[in-house]
């Protein structure tokens, strides 16, 4: 029973804190000399940087400029990346504009169509439940 405890007990401390959330203690104190101790983890996703961008994203500012550390500790810019050309796909485009509410090309012609189209599928529908004759 013990054994399985602590083999519980050290696969939760893998995925964890390996502090005491409520008062910040150690949970790992008195096995800082093991081998498989673990590395501290950084609080931030990326070393340095609080988020993907150069800039504060609250201020709009440089991280140069705005940052919690020093000015010798703060991060640097990354590399700009290389600006390469939007590939766009010739297959998806559509004939229709959806902000104008208009074909591109022939568009009162596509309109009387599509008019004419669902007239006949109302009819359709309409004569196929009320196919009676009255006289």
């Amino acid at each position: 029973m013990t054994d399985t405890l602590a083999a519980n007990k050290d696969r939760s401390l893998r995925y964890e804190q390996t502090y005491n959330v409520l008062n910040f203690q150690n949970k790992l104190k008195g096995l800082e000399d093991r081998s498989d101790y673990p590395k501290d983890k950084p609080w931030y996703f990326r070393p340095g940087k609080d988020s993907k961008v150069d800039w504060n994203i609250l201020s709009n500012e440089p991280m140069t400029e705005h940052h919690f550390a020093a000015p010798d500790k703060r991060p640097p810019p990354d590399a700009p990346e290389k600006k390469r050309g939007k590939n766009v796909m010739k297959v998806g485009i559509r004939d229709y504009n959806v902000v104008t509410n208009r074909y591109l090309e022939h568009n009162d012609d596509k309109v009387n169509t599509n008019v004419q189209i669902q007239k006949t599928e109302a009819a359709n529908a309409y004569w196929k439940n009320h196919d009676f004759d009255h006289m």
